[in-house]
C-alpha cells in the first residue's frame, strides 16, 4: 500500500519478522523498503523479488480520504501484531482499506493470497 501526501510517498506492508526498531507496530511495517522494491521471494535467497507493480490508484477527494485514512489508522490494524503467509499479510492489509472505501475502483487481483482473510 502506497500512500502520497505531498510529493512524500509512503509503503505500508505487513512483514514475516517482527519490528524491533520502530514503534510497537510488530510485523506492520513503514517504509521498509523503497516503493517499486518487490518482496522477497524465498527466504534463503534475499536478493530474488516479486515484481512490484501498481494495481491502481486513486485520485482528488478520494485519494485524500484514504491517504488520511491510512496516516491516522495504520497503527490500529488488528492484524498488526500477526503475520501468515496464507493470511493476514500484505494483502490482507491492504483490503482493509478498500474495504473502508467502497466507492474506490482498486481491486486486488484473484492471486492476491490473503485478500478475504478480513
Amino acid at each position: 500500500m502506497l500512500n502520497n501526501k505531498f510529493l512524500e510517498i509512503n509503503r505500508y506492508e505487513v512483514w514475516q519478522s517482527k519490528n524491533k526498531k520502530v514503534i510497537k507496530l510488530e510485523h506492520l511495517r513503514k517504509n521498509l523498503f523503497k516503493p517499486k522494491i518487490g518482496m522477497i521471494k524465498y527466504y534463503t535467497n534475499r536478493n530474488k523479488r516479486f515484481t512490484s507493480k501498481i494495481i491502481g490508484f486513486e485520485t482528488g477527494n478520494l485519494a485524500e480520504q484514504i491517504n488520511e485514512f491510512v496516516n491516522k489508522n495504520y497503527t490500529n490494524y488488528k492484524y498488526k501484531d500477526k503475520y501468515n503467509y496464507l493470511g493476514n499479510n500484505c494483502n490482507t492489509f491492504v483490503d482493509w482499506i478498500l474495504k473502508q472505501f467502497p466507492q474506490s475502483k482498486i481491486k486486488l487481483p484473484f492471486m492476491a493470497i490473503g485478500k478475504k482473510y478480513n
